[in-house]
């Protein structure tokens, strides 16, 4: 007789796996900085509400969890000109409560996801913010080589971390004048794109990689499904998993 095998959900492998202390350590700092962008008017909003509140009690408290207001500041401070829509699929990517907003619970569910995603197949806007802003730990708008070189390190080993940095600054790490070069969070996304075209058509060649990336989709679905079928967050999550493999 056919026996399920007792499969741990993909949340609970999830839960499971840990961040290192640095990379806590920074993911809280950006946390915290994106967050306190607009501080003032969550502030003003959450004691507007409190005044018309009997109860005393608010249904979203925007003040611990980031919004699109908090991105746009950030992204304009990067120079970025990037219009509402796509601040709003930055947060529908990760918003498993549908409140419009991230909060610190989402945001490490989100790193986690794509750390651990070796196909890049996970939605990456928001990853690819923070992971910059990880590196930028003065929050001056531009990383160089040796801002990265602890975290890369930390996350690939030592092996893989002249690929890493290949990937991030190119063949050159100087400039002509000798100086180290630094990128800025326009050239770093169009670097993280461009490896994850890379990544996505390797995985579309016909052979192994196909064969496993059919089995990735099995294997996704069954555990997905056994976990619950008729839940929202599974819609979401398998709807951006097939978009990615289109």
């Amino acid at each position: 007789r056919f026996k399920m095998e007792n499969k741990l959900s993909p949340e609970e492998e999830l839960a499971m796996k840990e961040i290192k202390p640095l990379e806590q350590d920074r993911l809280n700092k950006v946390f915290s900085f994106i967050c306190s962008q607009d501080g003032k008017a969550k502030n003003k909003e959450f004691d507007d509400e409190m005044r018309r509140s009997k109860s005393q009690k608010v249904k979203t408290d925007k003040r611990n969890k980031i919004t699109e207001n908090d991105l746009t500041k950030v992204l304009n401070k990067l120079n970025m000109d990037v219009k509402i829509t796509e601040i709003r699929d930055m947060i529908w990517e990760v918003d498993e409560d549908m409140d419009k907003c991230v909060s610190k619970e989402e945001f490490e569910k989100m790193y986690k996801r794509c750390v651990n995603d070796e196909d890049l197949l996970e939605p990456r806007k928001l990853f690819n913010l923070v992971q910059f802003l990880m590196f930028d730990q003065g929050f001056k708008g531009r990383i160089s080589e040796e801002e990265t070189l602890q975290l890369l390190y930390i996350r690939y080993g030592r092996d893989k971390l002249d690929e890493q940095i290949r990937q991030i600054f190119g063949e050159e790490s100087k400039r002509q004048d000798g100086q180290e070069k630094e990128i800025s969070y326009r050239e770093y996304l169009e670097r993280a794109r461009k490896i994850a075209l890379e990544k996505h058509e390797l995985n579309k060649r016909p052979g192994a990689s196909q064969s496993r990336m059919s089995r990735t989709a099995h294997q996704f679905f069954l555990t997905q499904l056994s976990d619950s079928i008729y839940t929202l967050q599974f819609l979401r999550s398998f709807l951006s998993f097939l978009q990615q493999l289109l």
